[in-house]
């Protein structure tokens, strides 16, 4: 029988599996350049599996036909094989709702601008994005009230992107102060 080897290319965001196969973050101390591999026999089909580390999934193969995002690839062993995984960070949808109403939203990630003329509007942005939200009120009298991120100074709010997110602006008249300066005496404002 004739035999050939299968070389995996360990990653730092992930574990790549199967027929015996374990190389990866949580394996082995990582070394650039350094490769599991293995002989296998001609015409072998060997199933890989990767597992991304929290935060992380499979974007891509190389070496081995698979369709983008999936984490199970099966390549067939019939000459010398090299095969990797690309992985990138989650990314997970924040949704921002109630622009239109008295004013738009700027995010300081990933480009969102809710105009005025939008009920919501979408955008997914990386797992572990700390991200600014700035309300930009249509009149100077209305301020931003938040609901879903933290306050975080006039109009602004801020949120880390851990998961599927919503955050709701609506906007009211702003408080004003009324200063009364007379003579002592009594009276009624009105």
């Amino acid at each position: 029988y004739r035999a050939y080897s299968l070389s995996l290319e360990p990653s730092d965001f992930g574990r790549l599996m199967g027929d015996g196969f374990d190389c990866g973050a949580e394996i082995i101390p990582l070394k650039r350049g350094v490769l599991c591999q293995k002989s296998v026999l001609d015409s072998s089909k060997v199933v890989l599996t990767a597992k991304p580390i929290s935060g992380y999934q499979v974007d891509s193969w190389s070496g081995c036909v698979a369709p983008n995002g999936i984490e199970n690839c099966t390549v067939t062993v019939d000459q010398l094989k090299s095969v990797s995984v690309n992985y990138v960070k989650k990314k997970f949808p924040l949704t921002i709702i109630g622009g239109n109403v008295g004013g738009k939203v700027t995010i300081s990630v990933g480009g969102i601008n809710c105009s005025e003329n939008l009920d919501a509007c979408t955008k997914a942005l990386e797992s572990g994005s700390e991200v600014t939200l700035t309300a930009i009120p249509s009149d100077i009298n209305l301020a931003a009230v938040w609901t879903g991120c933290k306050p975080s100074g006039v109009n602004t709010c801020i949120l880390k992107i851990t998961g599927e997110s919503f955050v709701s602006v609506r906007y009211s008249k702003k408080a004003r102060r009324l200063v009364v300066e007379g003579s002592s005496g009594d009276g009624v404002i009105t």
